[in-house]
């Protein structure tokens, strides 16, 4: 038996800051019945909570050349997706697979591209392909 994901953390200089990012930025919202002070937790539509954890320093990340856990949130379409959270300031980095135009890259699991959070930990958003009908 595989092990299941109980909770995700993600480690930010200033949690109610980065809270605010998630909530009002990306959609999530707090789940009060968790959080304690400084320490905000995050509903998901999977029952996983997202933990936002203090951290001491930021981390500079060499996307996609260097190692380290990312989250890939899915969204119905990504390029919806991406002009509105643009709009909101999301820094989005495309990689050398992206469409130049875009800046969307096609994978085995859809259409993806990845975005930094305020604290530059970096996430992607994927658009997975449709499911074909069974015949």
């Amino acid at each position: 038996m595989y092990p299941k994901i109980n909770m995700i953390q993600i480690n930010v200089l200033d949690p109610d800051k980065s809270a605010k990012f998630y909530i009002e930025v990306l959609g999530f919202q707090l789940d009060k019945s968790k959080s304690i002070p400084g320490v905000p937790v995050l509903k998901s539509n999977q029952n996983i909570c997202i933990i936002l954890y203090l951290a001491i320093e930021k981390n500079l990340r060499n996307y996609p050349r260097d190692t380290g856990p990312l989250i890939v949130f899915e969204v119905e379409d990504i390029a919806k997706t991406k002009q509105e959270w643009e709009a909101k300031g999301v820094e989005f980095l495309p990689n050398q697979w992206a469409e130049p135009t875009t800046g969307i890259a096609l994978c085995p699991f859809g259409q993806y591209v990845a975005f930094k959070d305020l604290d530059g930990n970096i996430h992607e958003v994927l658009q997975p392909h449709p499911v074909k009908e069974q015949e």
